[in-house]
């Protein structure tokens, strides 16, 4: 039995009809698969990381898969390349690397390079390196009410004027907390988020807003243990491939070439009726006399 053009089309409404109602994804997330390319860009209230803060902005961009090694433990890592515009007087950050552990987005290891204004040495180079020993894990995925504690040492070396002091070392404990699904807006666009709460040992505690559409934080902010905003960073742009093709997921992308086959064999069909001479019904009511 051939397909007759009713059926055809009603095959053709029907995988549009799914394609438009593939629900958006979850505010509950999964964790991102990162990928080179990907970027985001925040502005930022205190773009200091311990060097004193000034409004500016940070851009990460993904460099690819790497290895870091931490306190004797190799740790396969996403690297990423970071730059920094604040405006300050005596500041200047020239360039950083991260490394992120790949299998749950936990930071593991940040190298930054600054100008600075030093006592007793004036304006040099500082170069800074912090180690997460091990690093503070993040519970994927994320869903609502899910709870969880870290226990990390992070050790700090500096070195500026050739000089290299004692390395600074402390324990951080922070308790997780995923809270209910919000929708933020941002200047990057509104987004459905997943917020995940850490709070220190003391009480400070910092907020980021996790976006699947983003595949990182849609905003960050950082308070006191009095509830005082002390930093905040807000996306205003971004480049997130996700783990699908070109953005989309496979689902999505099997509902199109579902759609452009139908597409095809409805096209096929006509020509072939045609061919054979079979008078097809007109696609729009004949015109009214005047």
């Amino acid at each position: 039995m051939r397909p007759s053009v009713r059926m055809c089309a009603l095959a053709l409404a029907l995988a549009i009809a799914a394609v438009a109602v593939v629900p958006p994804a979850r505010a509950d997330m999964d964790k991102p698969s990162w990928n080179p390319g990907d970027y985001w860009v925040y502005s930022a209230t205190d773009v200091g990381f311990g060097f004193g803060g000034s409004p500016g902005t940070i851009r990460y961009d993904v460099l690819g898969p790497d290895t870091v090694n931490v306190g004797g433990t190799d740790y396969p890592a996403y690297r990423l390349k970071v730059t920094a515009n604040a405006t300050s007087s005596t500041v200047t950050f020239n360039a950083a690397d991260v490394w992120y552990r790949t299998s749950d987005l936990a930071l593991v290891q940040q190298s930054w390079n600054v100008t600075a204004d030093v006592p007793f040495f004036g304006r040099v180079i500082v170069s800074v390196i912090v180690t997460f020993d091990p690093p503070l894990g993040l519970a994927w995925p994320f869903t609502s009410g899910k709870t969880w504690s870290s226990t990390t040492t992070i050790t700090t070396v500096t070195t500026y004027g050739g000089f290299t002091p004692p390395p600074i070392t402390g324990t951080l404990d922070d308790d997780y907390v995923v809270q209910a699904a919000t929708t933020v807006t941002v200047p990057a666009g509104t987004f459905d988020t997943t917020p995940v709460r850490a709070t220190e040992t003391g009480g400070d505690y910092t907020i980021g807003y996790w976006s699947p559409q983003a595949g990182n934080a849609a905003r960050q902010q950082s308070f006191d243990d009095t509830d005082a905003q002390l930093s905040s960073q807000e996306l205003t742009s971004y480049r997130y491939a996700g783990s699908g093709f070109l953005g989309l997921p496979l689902v999505v992308w099997l509902l199109i070439i579902l759609v452009v086959f139908l597409i095809v064999l409805g096209v096929v069909f006509l020509r072939r009726q045609r061919r054979r001479g079979v008078m097809l019904p007109p696609t729009s009511p004949p015109q009214m006399p005047r």
